[in-house]
């Protein structure tokens, strides 16, 4: 049968042993308070500055790259702005962009769209920022075969063995090279674009969710979503990728899920989600709510990340403004080797199928070791649950509905 997985069994190995002793994380943004954060609001040595618009566009440049900026804001203030627009007495003229009607943009950015073109895997520090560059043809054979770091440069994209991709003087993808460059994508993500109010409101749904009165208990699914169990016996897992890239959002930019009033259901692994700042267990929830909100067929390398995360809002990624992960660590083995679930896998005859429990580290990643650290170590970690995700969804037992 499916065992109940605590968090740290399910994630110890995905925050230095260090950090949860200290039971607080330094992830915070380098350049300002991570909303309630317990950790320091230091910054880390960031990469070089002068890249700050197109973010993986094949030339680099200068541009705007803030997204919503809602670093710090929770989900719950954006709809009570948005209340309060509403609320506005008919003398005060109609809300909306160009005095026409409507909400206008809640969001403090630009039209996102615009700022964010084809987004490549890029060369970055360990922090996650673009190492910036300038190319040059030193053999004079009017091929770019040598550069050098700039901090006038530009962003500099890397094909799948991780060279970097001679680029012209403008910073664009030198002609001829332009297949080696490996685009990112965003897949089912890509709301994440949306007005900000788009994800507050589904924001605010899950939060009605977990604060409706019918619900008895609260726990983790073995990939780390929110699992409630009603009062009736019936239960229900918070898995739609909206709400859960909103409850991502909320984690990183708060480190507790604002408005909710049911907290003394969140007990145990769950306490830290109401604790009122952001903590070492926090990161282990984010990674799970973000491979919730991929694509169960998708991909996620540390740019998919990154490019998330500057969409959102929560850190541009210029210069000493990006996200903190130095304290995280992930060990496949240590994650996954107490994890059992069960699955209706093919039978030994032809056509059977029968419930199995299975042994997420030994049966579906067969014991291949991964591991990481700092912002490429969050990516695989997150990467490993999309891909288990995908496999139960795959292989679920069937529920029998119940009269």
């Amino acid at each position: 049968m499916q065992s109940s997985v605590s968090k740290f069994a399910r994630l110890l190995g995905s925050v230095a042993v260090g950090a949860i002793a200290a039971g607080a994380l330094t992830v915070v943004l380098a350049t300002g308070t991570a909303g309630t954060a317990s950790a320091d609001n230091h910054g880390g040595k960031g990469g070089q500055g002068g890249q700050s618009g197109q973010m993986g566009a094949s030339k680099g440049g200068k541009g705007d790259a803030r997204g919503h900026g809602l670093r710090g804001k929770s989900l719950m203030d954006v709809l009570a702005e948005e209340d309060e627009d509403s609320d506005r007495p008919s003398w005060a003229g109609v809300p909306g962009r160009d005095g026409k009607p409507g909400r206008g943009n809640p969001s403090s950015g630009g039209k996102k769209g615009d700022l964010f073109g084809d987004m490549y895997v890029l060369l970055r520090d360990d922090n996650g920022v673009p190492i910036l560059v300038v190319w040059s043809d030193t053999n004079n054979d009017g091929i770019p075969d040598s550069y050098v770091e700039s901090a006038d440069g530009f962003v500099q994209p890397i094909d799948a063995e991780g060279n970097p991709i001679p680029l012209d003087a403008e910073g664009a993808i030198y002609t001829g090279f332009e297949e080696d460059a490996q685009e990112v994508e965003l897949g089912r993500l890509n709301v994440g674009r949306s007005p900000v109010f788009v994800l507050a409101t589904r924001y605010e749904e899950a939060v009605n969710t977990l604060n409706d009165p019918n619900v008895a208990s609260l726990s983790l699914d073995p990939v780390g979503r929110i699992l409630i169990t009603y009062t009736d016996g019936t239960t229900k897992t918070i898995d739609a990728p909206l709400e859960n890239l909103a409850l991502y959002l909320e984690i990183m930019s708060t480190g507790t899920l604002t408005g909710v009033t049911s907290t003394s259901l969140f007990t145990g692994d769950l306490a830290n989600l109401v604790d009122g700042k952001l903590t070492s267990a926090d990161l282990l929830d984010a990674a799970s709510f973000f491979a919730a909100s991929s694509d169960k067929f998708g991909t996620v390398v540390e740019d998919t990340i990154i490019y998330m995360n500057q969409i959102l809002g929560l850190a541009t990624y210029v210069g000493d403004d990006y996200i903190d992960y130095k304290s995280f660590t992930y060990d496949r083995e240590t994650t996954w080797g107490d994890v059992e679930v069960t699955l209706m896998l093919p039978g030994t005859t032809d056509g059977t199928w029968v419930e199995t429990d299975v042994n997420i580290w030994e049966d579906f990643f067969d014991e291949a070791e991964a591991s990481g650290s700092n912002v490429d170590g969050f990516a695989t970690a997150t990467n490993d649950l999309v891909q288990v995700i995908e496999y139960i969804h795959e292989y679920a037992v069937p529920v029998t509905p119940t009269e």
